[in-house]
């Protein structure tokens, strides 16, 4: 029997190797909502980088603006009546309540950016990950809202 594995399992191999799927070679069109996600990365990282001294307060003034203005979009980019058809780990209610906890820890971020020290808008930054990115990508079902 061992021996039969031993023979058999190349073969198996090649054949799970032939059985590509045809996503493979197939180009994918990034949605509005994934490229905005994207754009937001790009801000965090902006901000992250005034805390850590390698980009100016203006430029992370100027993501920490985009922020805000992003979380204000964000019932247009992920409607609260079709984001569950869209998303299977997004409810209605989290696309309902997001919005406000961003434009809330979104405008500290920006304040902090804009009259505090480095260090107090990463620690902005931190909540913003934590509570605002987190609301929809780490928070589990049935959590109360931050």
């Amino acid at each position: 029997m061992f021996r039969t594995a031993v023979l058999l399992a190349p073969l198996v191999f090649l054949g799970l190797a032939a059985c590509t799927p045809q996503t493979a070679t197939r180009t994918v069109t990034p949605t509005e909502q994934g490229v905005s996600m994207q754009q937001k990365l790009v801000d965090v990282q902006t901000v992250r980088n005034y805390v850590y001294s390698t980009a100016t307060r203006q430029e992370a003034l100027t993501a920490a603006d985009d922020l805000v203005g992003w979380s204000e979009r964000m019932k247009v980019l992920f409607p609260p009546d079709q984001v569950s058809k869209l998303y299977a780990d997004m409810t209605p209610a989290m696309a309902q309540d997001a919005p406000v906890v961003m434009a809330r820890l979104t405008t500290a971020l920006r304040t902090a950016v804009q009259t505090g020290t480095p260090r107090q808008a990463g620690e902005a930054l931190t909540r913003l990950e934590q509570d605002g990115c987190g609301y929809c990508h780490r928070r589990p079902y049935g959590m109360k809202a931050p």
